[in-house]
């Protein structure tokens, strides 16, 4: 998915699309990068559990036709509910922040509930 469609996908939950809400496309980039720095742990562990090489650093975009290296667990769900509590966050109403944050949250964290993670031992032969 490219990051037109992240956005694309955002406005569609606010009922509206790039040519009626083009206030917020300038804004599209910048805020997906704190995104995916947000879900840089999650990502990377569902990465792991797919048997896909962890990414060395969270990704940043610099225009909107890139394709984002994320994996479709959080392109489909968690980021277009990060990205609209992101957009709207000046419009006024903090409960439909409110809201979309939750999404976000919960959406994130259930993409990561099922990703298999390696275990380090903290106990160093056998003591405590």
């Amino acid at each position: 998915m490219t990051s037109y469609g992240l956005l694309d996908a955002a406005l569609a939950l606010l009922l509206t699309n790039r040519g009626l809400a083009s206030e917020y496309v300038e804004y599209a980039a910048p805020l997906i990068n704190m995104l995916l720095a947000e879900t840089f742990e999650i990502n990377n562990s569902l990465r792991l559990s797919k048997g896909l090489a962890e990414l060395e650093a969270p990704p940043c975009i610099s225009s909107l036709e890139e394709e984002l290296p994320c994996e479709e667990e959080l392109l489909r769900s968690a980021l277009p509910q990060g990205l609209v509590a992101k957009l709207i966050m000046d419009d006024g109403d903090m409960s439909r922040v409110a809201y979309f944050q939750n999404q976000y949250v919960n959406a994130a964290l259930d993409a990561g509930k099922y990703a298999a993670r390696p275990i380090e031992d903290v106990y160093k032969d056998g003591e405590a």
